[in-house]
């Protein structure tokens, strides 16, 4: 898992690449804002 955040936006980044239950690998990216209380 990378995450990273963008101070001047108030906006954060996650990227991780995992594997599925067919055993491919995928990306998962996710991304909000930092001060959001949505998905909490």
């Amino acid at each position: 898992m990378h995450r990273w955040e963008n101070p001047a936006e108030r906006r954060y980044y996650q990227a991780t690449v995992q594997q599925n239950l067919f055993g491919d690998c995928e990306l998962v990216r996710i991304w909000g804002g930092i001060d959001s209380a949505r998905g909490a």
